[in-house]
């Protein structure tokens, strides 16, 4: 959950208009994503201890910002990007690539794709690569500092050696406090509120990080769908269990999930709610369709806020107040994404889990 409510992101909302016309290049693309991390890299320089709160969406927006890089080198070489996400595919393709980049790039490489970044579980739901582990991402950029007299491959993050004891434990990243799938949508949010309070302190312009910045936005909302989906599927007939969740594990269109969510929803028993709180309800998922109708309008599935030269990208329709309207909406109704299934089962329009009363009995099989 984000801490940062509506009516103090209200007062702001001028510094949330755009007034850029979007550029669908590699270059342009890849300058949002820099930017972005260079704020972030700032923090750490000025030693404030932000960044292990941020570590998944951290280690998301840096290995897509070298992923955004090295297939803008190719794109100005003339030279096919290929579809993979995976760096031991786009690599090969630059045969001058440095040795330090190629070094820099495994620190970061824990899977294909960056999935483990995105998502605290894999396709089968056991938990990813990084879970329970600990990283020292000074490493990185101890490599790539090799490469700042490198005009073509310099990342220019800004973290460059000698990097002081200080800043590296900024860059030591702990994966063993985030347990369960609501904790890790968290720090999506905390990213969030970081990059929204860059731009109400005037650290930055909105239009310069607009695309990380709806993309996280997106991202959270369908983490917490796919949150609220598990959280629903023990009280699913068994013969549709394993298509639902098949379409947690794969499905990425805002609209699939938040339509799956309404269908998994008795409501029939919701007018057993109390008046006000029935009513509240009502207007929250209302809102909640609005925000999945405003996101997947500009973007059906994240692709344009991330990459370049798809078709969702060229027809991106921006329109000056198309930020200031989804984080106004995503504020309001973040604590119902948070906790809708937990009122609904504390009302008894859904029942607990079998493990859920376990729990209120005082076992917890998981620590034994």
């Amino acid at each position: 959950m984000i801490i940062l409510k509506e009516h103090e992101f209200t007062p702001f909302q001028d510094k949330f208009k755009l007034s850029v016309r979007q550029i669908d290049d590699w270059d342009y693309f890849t300058i949002q994503y820099q930017k972005s991390l260079k704020l972030l890299n700032d923090t750490a320089l000025n030693f404030r201890y932000s960044l292990n709160s941020k570590s998944y969406p951290y280690l998301f927006l840096l290995r897509h910002y070298c992923e955004l890089k090295l297939k803008g080198i190719l794109a100005k070489r003339n030279i096919n990007i290929p579809t993979s996400h995976n760096f031991q595919d786009i690599i090969p393709l630059l045969t001058d690539a440095p040795e330090e980049l190629k070094k820099a790039i495994e620190i970061i490489s824990f899977d294909n794709d960056g999935s483990c970044f995105r998502y605290l579980c894999d396709k089968n739901r056991n938990p990813g690569p990084l879970y329970g582990t600990r990283q020292e991402i000074s490493t990185f950029y101890e490599i790539a500092s090799k490469l700042e007299d490198n005009p073509e491959y310099a990342l220019n993050l800004d973290i460059v050696e000698p990097i002081n004891n200080r800043v590296k434990n900024e860059l030591l990243f702990h994966f063993n406090e985030i347990v369960f799938e609501g904790q890790f949508r968290s720090v999506y949010d905390d990213m969030i509120r970081f990059l929204i309070n860059s731009v109400i302190e005037d650290k930055i312009k909105a239009e310069e990080i607009y695309l990380p910045l709806f993309y996280l936005i997106r991202h959270s909302m369908e983490l917490a769908l796919k949150s609220s989906l598990l959280e629903l599927l023990h009280s699913i007939p068994d013969e549709k269990k394993v298509s639902l969740q098949r379409l947690i594990n794969n499905e990425h269109k805002l609209s699939r999930l938040f339509n799956k969510y309404i269908e998994y929803i008795p409501e029939d028993k919701l007018s057993n709610l109390p008046t006000q709180l029935h009513t509240e309800y009502k207007r929250l998922k209302d809102d909640t369709e609005i925000l999945k109708s405003c996101i997947h309008n500009l973007d059906t599935n994240s692709r344009a806020f991330t990459f370049p030269g798809t078709e969702a990208s060229s027809g991106f329709k921006l329109e000056q107040n198309s930020l200031v309207e989804i984080i106004t909406i995503f504020l309001r109704v973040d604590a119902f994404l948070t906790f809708n299934v937990e009122l609904l089962k504390e009302h008894d329009i859904i029942s607990f889990s079998d493990e859920e009363i376990a729990e209120m009995m005082g076992y917890f099989p998981y620590y034994e």
